[in-house]
C-alpha cells in the first residue's frame, strides 16, 4: 500500500535542498570523515578477502601465519571470524561453515557463510592474501582522527563555530 493510495489528500512530496559552503575546517573534517569511511571498509573487505580465502585454502596459513593477528582488523565480527578460524588452523581442524557453526550464534553464521561464499569470486592466492594484510596494517598504522562523539559540548560546537575557538 502507498500512502497517496490511503489519503488522497496528502499534497505531493516538497523536498527542499539548501547548499552552504562549510568553513575550511569544517570542509577537512568532512573530508578527513569521508576518507576515513573509505579506508575502513576498505580493511572491512580486505578481512573478508583474508577470512574467505584462508577458509577455502588452510594451506595458506603456513605461508603467512607469522604476518597474521587479529589485531590488524577493525571490524568486531571479522575479528573473531578470523580468531575462531586461526585457533582452528593451529589445531589442525576444519575451517568450513559447518565446523564452526558453534561458536557463532545464526546471524553470525550467516555472514560466516555470506564471507565463505564471496571465495568463488576472489583470485584465491597467497599474494592476495598478502595484499590484504598489507591493506589492515596500513590501516592500524594510521593516527587516530577526532571522533565527534569522543568530544565534549563545547569542542564539538567549536568545530561548527570557528570564531569562537581558542
Amino acid at each position: 500500500r502507498m500512502k497517496s493510495d490511503v489519503l488522497k489528500e496528502l499534497p505531493p512530496k516538497t523536498e527542499n535542498v539548501y547548499r552552504i559552503e562549510l568553513e575550511e575546517e569544517q570542509r577537512k573534517l568532512y573530508l578527513a570523515a569521508v576518507v576515513d569511511a573509505r579506508e575502513k571498509l576498505r580493511a572491512a573487505k580486505a578481512e573478508e578477502t583474508l577470512i574467505a580465502s584462508l577458509m577455502r585454502n588452510p594451506d595458506f596459513y603456513n605461508k603467512l601465519k607469522d604476518e597474521l593477528s587479529a589485531d590488524y582488523f577493525v571490524t568486531a565480527l571479522n575479528r573473531r571470524i578470523f580468531s575462531v578460524i586461526l585457533s582452528r588452523l593451529d589445531e589442525g581442524g576444519n575451517t568450513e561453515p559447518y565446523f564452526l557453526s558453534s561458536e557463532f550464534t545464526p546471524d553470525e553464521m550467516d555472514e560466516v557463510e555470506r564471507i565463505f561464499r564471496s571465495a568463488a569470486q576472489l583470485s584465491n592466492t597467497v599474494e592476495e592474501c598478502a595484499d590484504c594484510i598489507k591493506i589492515l596494517k596500513e590501516e592500524k598504522n594510521k593516527p587516530e582522527s577526532i571522533k565527534a562523539s569522543e568530544l565534549s559540548d563545547d569542542d564539538f560546537a567549536k568545530l561548527f563555530r570557528p570564531d569562537k575557538q581558542d
